[in-house]
């Protein structure tokens, strides 16, 4: 019995930030909140017809369960700030500027060498989205994080949300890699403007147990005593692995661990 209660007890994820734009504006929350206006919008059935003449009607995607399910599984990380983007090729140089409208967040960039044997990175533009977010988990569950295709529309010809599959366990951060396709004619300049609350990322939970995100708003100086100084763990990824696992190691040796 005390198995079956642990395997169903709901996961839950608490999401910090010290950015009350991300916490109050912003918050990572259901997908169902930004299901696409179009998919509202579609009827439940449509005739079909031919030469003129209406024969059936058959139903429409407002009937997929794989849509509505990937909705009602899933979280939506907002963007949070509008941010401007210009990309160019001149002289057969990439030319790119971007600029936040909050005035303080900014883009990482990988190095192209990273990418040449994935993508014609000469024509690509690698950006790295920085949300102010770090989350917690305690179990392990892993989280699929894509990008939100549906709702996405005509933007998903100028970039893509590269996947990954992280855990909050053993990480916190939620940076979003994306991939913008640069403008085959030299000279022209290819301009985007992202809004905040434009979904910039889905987080899908793989697990078929119920999973709740709770987003916190603390101060800067909390949020760097629950986590360390901000950029103070890149790359300790498996060390946190090791610790974690030996943690839990030592539970499961105690015979109370079971009501800990």
């Amino acid at each position: 019995m005390f198995f079956l209660f642990k395997k169903n007890k709901p996961v839950v994820v608490d999401a910090f930030t010290y950015d009350a734009a991300h916490a109050e504006g912003y918050p990572i929350v259901k997908a169902t909140q930004y299901t696409p206006e179009w998919w509202k919008e579609l009827p439940q059935s449509l005739p079909d017809f031919n030469d003129g003449h209406q024969l059936v009607t058959h139903g429409t995607m407002k009937r997929c369960h794989g849509f509505m399910d990937l909705y009602t599984r899933s979280f939506i990380l907002p963007l949070w700030s509008d941010v401007s983007i210009e990309l160019q090729i001149q002289m057969e140089q990439k030319i790119w500027r971007y600029k936040f409208a909050d005035m303080s967040s900014e883009f990482d960039i990988h190095h192209e060498s990273q990418f040449k044997n994935f993508i014609d990175y000469r024509q690509c533009q690698q950006f790295k989205f920085k949300p102010k977010w770090r989350l917690k988990e305690t179990s392990g569950v892993k989280f699929l994080v894509t990008q939100p295709t549906w709702n996405m529309g005509n933007s998903i010809f100028k970039f893509h949300v590269l996947p990954g599959v992280v855990d909050f366990r053993n990480q916190h951060g939620i940076d979003i890699n994306t991939m913008w396709q640069c403008p085959n004619t030299e000279g022209v300049v290819e301009s985007t403007l992202l809004e905040a609350d434009t979904p910039l990322a889905q987080i899908i939970p793989l697990t078929d147990r119920s999973v709740n995100i709770k987003t916190h708003l603390v101060s800067f100086d909390e949020y760097n005593k629950i986590f360390g100084v901000l950029g103070k763990f890149k790359g300790k990824y498996k060390e946190r692995e090791k610790i974690n696992d030996r943690n839990d190691a030592q539970k499961k040796s105690c015979p109370f661990h079971r009501f800990h």
